[in-house]
Formats: structure tokens, sequence, C-alpha cells
């Protein structure tokens, strides 16, 4: 049986332990911890997740996973690290919260990155498999660029190119943030990227409010995406529902 620290909004902990497996409670988190492993041959050390797996399945990841009880972000990166891949970092440097599912989830997952590697024998648990390569980061965004739609997003052609900046909703005074905003003249696309296995209504519609907003500010060619980075895959969406309409999960 394996156990949690329960953490509330705050990232402080209750004192109270949460089973692996078993459903969490409202207001109730957990810590969990990833590593990028990145050698001198500008490699980055990469696990695939087994087929069967539940969440992820087949799905190139991190070195990561939750933190025991007792266990820090920093203590968790060091034991995932020699179970998945049987490497010993001399080096691990804190990168910063990451927020994998903006506006789905309050996930939030503490990365670092390992330097000064040594490598010995993995210790898998018995349910775990994982495939460990090593993949040279041109490669790994060679294949990110590959569509030709987010070729262009990232293809110099923009006059505006803005990342997480807010839009100031007309009248109440909040913001909405989506993750990237390219314009070019009265041309404006919107793309949120989505770092989860699931794809939801929720997130269509999210879309769906940025294009409101960038037609509102006087933008009359408006695009909107959602780009599945796990997934590997684009979704266009458009201004207006389909004629079935769709529910929010």
């Amino acid at each position: 049986m394996e156990l949690w620290d329960i953490y509330d909004r705050q990232r402080r902990t209750t004192g109270r332990f949460h089973v692996r497996g078993t459903p969490m409670g409202r207001g109730e988190y957990h810590l969990t911890a990833f590593v990028w492993v990145f050698n001198r041959q500008r490699e980055l050390l990469l696990t695939r997740r087994a087929p069967e797996k539940e969440h992820y399945a087949n799905c190139w990841a991190a070195t990561g996973g939750a933190a025991l009880v007792g266990e820090t972000s920093l203590q968790t990166v060091r034991r995932e690290l020699r179970e998945e891949t049987g490497a010993v970092a001399s080096e691990l440097i804190p990168l910063g919260p990451f927020y994998p599912t903006c506006a789905y989830s309050t996930e939030v997952i503490q990365m670092f990155l390992a330097r000064g590697l040594s490598f010995g024998e993995r210790e898998l648990d018995e349910d775990e498999f994982l495939n460990v390569f090593r993949l040279p980061l041109r490669e790994l965004v060679e294949k990110a660029l590959a569509d030709p739609v987010t070729a262009e997003w990232f293809g110099g052609r923009w006059q505006v190119v803005r990342n997480e900046n807010e839009i100031i909703l007309p009248g109440s005074g909040t913001t909405r943030r989506p993750d990237r905003v390219m314009t070019d003249g009265e041309r404006a696309v919107v793309v949120d990227y989505k770092f989860g296995d699931r794809e939801t209504a929720r997130h269509r519609k999210q879309i769906r409010e940025y294009l409101r907003l960038l037609r509102q500010m006087g933008y009359t060619r408006t695009e909107g995406y959602l780009w599945y980075v796990r997934l590997g895959r684009t979704e266009r969406v458009e201004e207006k529902e389909d004629n079935h309409g769709e529910k929010e999960l």
C-alpha cells in the first residue's frame, strides 16, 4: 500500500494521508515531481509508458511521480530517477512549478533538471513497466513541428506573438489567459496547449470564448486550436458550436 501526504490549497500538509488508487476528497491535494534528464550529447532521457496503463498509455514522459509520505519534491525525483532509469544525478536543478492542464484541473508539478549522471540497475515496482530511450533534442523538436499547422505557429511570420498574456473581460474586470495568441493584420490565431490524455467539451468552450474576445478586439479573421501535446494531435475549434451542441464535462 502506497501512502501520500494530503495537502491543502496553500500547499500545506494536513497531517492526513491518502491511499494511492482511491479517490481524493474535495480540497485535498498531493505532491508530484518530475525531472528532465539532459546529457552532454544534447539527448533527453525519456520513458515510454506501457500500453496497458490506464493513464497516458504509450506516451513519452519525463521521469517522476507522486511523493510518498514524508518526501519533499527533491527527494521524490531522486527516488523516481533511480527506480525508473537506474540513474543517480550529482546535481538536480529546480525549474519551478509546471501547470499541465490550466483551466481544467488544479494539478501543479514541480520540475527539475538532472545533471552529472551515473547509471546502475533500475528498481521498478512490480506493476511498473517502462521503456527508456535517449532521443536527441533536435529530433523531438522536429517531431513536434512536423505538422504544418503547428509549424506555422512558430514560423516567425507573425507581427505580434503573445504568450500567456491576460485579456480583460469587458465590464467585469476578470481576465482570461490563453497560452499563445499570434496576430498578423486582421488575422488572429489562439492556441491552448493541453498535456492531459482527455479531450473535453470544456476545452473547446474555452477556445470559443477566446475567439469571441478576439472578435470584440477587432480581428475579423480568427482561428482557435487545441494542441494535445501528449496525444500528438491538434484540433481546430470553430467559434460556433456544431448542430448537436456539446455538454460541458
